[in-house]
């Protein structure tokens, strides 16, 4: 609706050469209300007054003196080009073709005189009611068209790199296609390379460059190419040890900013860096890196783009790089839950092995130790005769004495399967480690491996589970044993008070664990053993997380060609050690 104000407000130009005339008309609307009306009897003056007021109608005599009017209604369609106020001819002619051609001229409607003057009035408010609808209509429309405009705005905004200031639609389509063929093929497993090498089939600029994917080391927060594609193996070692030192360079700064860094290298750079002289040295001139997210923006690592010519990204460049590390994170995430989940299964795999060569170790003990100690009990009956011989009675002794020493091993193999109680207790270190080397030292023997003990005197107890530290015992040295050479290796182990702890030590003179595996050896499933029945590399990630679950540590210290020395340390039993007991019940618990 229009507001009844907005039309008495409207300015209404009268031209007429009658004074009477206009003077009548004037004083009439100012009567109904109109509080803005002009007059003029000068039709060429009329033309100035209507620039001047700017009228949103028109009252004009069609016959006057010099300009009639449809010469003034040529000279206001002149002025107004695209929209003109509505005219109402004033006139005492009745001929028809008179009407037409005033209404081609652009008037819009017609007042015969004499005048009704409540017939001008109606005709005026209704001309002036559909002028201002119209005018509504137009701010309506404009404020329309700049609302989608700026929500078209906001929606490109919103997909930031994307399809920002894609201009053509066919290539935003074309884009589109591309992105969704390519998630389709991660949502089916795809690798990491082969997304790559479908990318490079799109995007030209991808397969113009040569390209990798450094992954960030956790421990150290390090970087090492995970993926290559056209740079040399000298280069990505060069670059890996750069990270290794923690020196600047583009995949740094693009994780250290949270977003893509453009590197562009002059030919003689004046502040270059080590970095810079490496990537100029490999004949390229421009890198791209961008940070790669997982969930939660965790940053996973970095993607580079290498060029041999120096190069900025373009909007659709930044939209594929942006879907490219996206499209990494997700992979890299999903195949690291993958590994996960096999190395879960793997380990349950174990765990039932575990179980089932328990429940046989415990059935051979008892279908050793029964016959064995009836053997015993004759021997020892024979031995208690005055029927043998000096020579046949010492021989009878030592018969008891091995008897006695089977069962003892038979015993501690069954209390070694048994099942975990998993609650930690006072236990004496020196005892589980003489039970593990009890089990160890007859093969190291045949071996001709010498093993040497040193218990310090008087060593406090420790809060631990029994059964939990003799897997650990047994786990360091069956590696030392399989590290030192037959006939001349050493093993050496000692227990010493390190304040609040007892400190297990097991040296050998093996081989040592070369530079390179060193992050690696407390990993799940690691293992540099080519026999997998022998090595399943999880001895040292279970005896890991065995010591940090009784709140102790692991360290060692190892010489390539020299030997290894890994020392183990075990909270001393003490008041506080209760509090130990609610930890290990929270993670049996967690575990059911």
């Amino acid at each position: 609706m229009v507001d009844e104000e907005n039309i008495l407000k409207s300015r209404i130009l009268i031209v007429d050469d009658e004074p009477a005339n206009g003077t009548m008309l004037e004083m009439v609307l100012k009567r109904k209300g109109f509080t803005q009306v002009e007059t003029t009897t000068s039709s060429r003056q009329s033309i100035a007054i209507y620039e001047e007021i700017q009228p949103d109608l028109v009252l004009l005599d069609l016959r006057m003196p010099d300009m009639d009017g449809f010469d003034v209604l040529a000279a206001i369609r002149e002025m107004e080009q695209d929209y003109y106020p509505p005219v109402i001819i004033l006139t005492a002619e009745s001929d028809p073709n008179t009407r037409v051609k005033a209404l081609q001229a652009g008037a819009k409607d017609f007042l015969s005189k004499p005048l009704d003057l409540s017939e001008v009035v109606c005709r005026c408010r209704n001309l002036l009611e559909m002028q201002l609808l119209h005018k509504q209509l137009i701010e309506k429309k404009d404020r329309m068209q700049q609302m989608v405009r700026d929500r078209t705005a906001e929606l490109w905004t919103a997909n930031a790199l994307l399809r920002e200031e894609i201009a053509e639609r066919e290539e935003i389509q074309t884009w589109l296609e591309k992105q969704n063929e390519l998630l389709e093929m991660v949502g089916q497993g795809g690798s990491l390379t082969d997304c790559i090498e479908r990318i490079r089939q799109f995007w030209k600029t991808f397969s113009e460059s040569s390209s990798c994917v450094h992954l960030m080391d956790k421990r150290s927060k390090s970087f090492q190419v995970g993926f290559n594609w056209g740079l040399s193996d000298q280069f990505v070692k060069k670059l890996e040890d750069l990270s290794l030192r923690g020196e600047s360079s583009s995949f740094h700064l693009a994780v250290e900013r949270d977003e893509t860094v453009v590197d562009i290298f002059p030919e003689h750079d004046e502040f270059e860096t080590e970095y810079s002289h490496l990537v100029i040295e490999e004949g390229f001139a421009a890198v791209w890196s961008t940070p790669i997210k997982g969930k939660e923006n965790r940053i996973l690592g970095a993607l580079d783009l290498y060029f041999d010519h120096p190069r900025s990204p373009e909007k659709i460049d930044k939209a594929w790089v942006y879907l490219i590390s996206r499209l990494a994170g997700i992979v890299l995430e999903r195949t690291s839950a993958e590994e996960k989940l096999r190395r879960v299964n793997h380990q349950l795999l174990h765990s039932e092995k575990l179980s089932a060569m328990g429940k046989l170790s415990a059935s051979i003990s008892h279908e050793f130790n029964n016959p064995i100690l009836g053997i015993r009990n004759v021997l020892e009956q024979i031995s208690r005769e005055n029927v043998l011989d000096e020579g046949l009675q010492e021989l009878s002794l030592l018969a008891i004495e091995e008897c006695s020493r089977v069962m003892k091993l038979a015993t501690r193999l069954r209390d070694f399967f048994q099942p975990s109680t998993g609650v930690p207790e006072a236990i004496r270190l020196e005892q589980s480690v003489e039970d593990m080397v009890l089990l160890q030292r007859n093969d190291l023997r045949k071996r001709g491996i010498i093993l040497e003990r040193y218990y310090e005197s008087e060593l406090p107890m420790v809060f631990a589970v029994q059964d939990q530290v003799k897997q650990v015992v047994l786990n360091l040295v069956q590696n030392a044993g399989e590290a030192v050479p037959e006939q001349g290796g050493k093993i050496g182990i000692r227990l010493i008070r390190a304040g609040a702890f007892v400190q297990l030590q097991v040296e050998d003179n093996g081989t040592g664990i070369s530079q390179e595996i060193r992050g690696q050896i407390f990993e799940p499933f690691f293992t540099t053993k080519k026999d997998k029945v022998k090595g399943t590399g999880l001895g040292l990630s279970v005896s890991y997380g065995i010591v940090n679950n009784h709140g102790g540590y692991i360290e060692y210290e190892s010489v390539e060609g020299k030997g290894t020395v890994f020392s183990v340390f075990f909270p001393v039993f003490n008041e506080n050690s209760s509090e130990m007991i609610e930890t290990f019940s929270r993670i049996e618990r967690s575990a059911v």
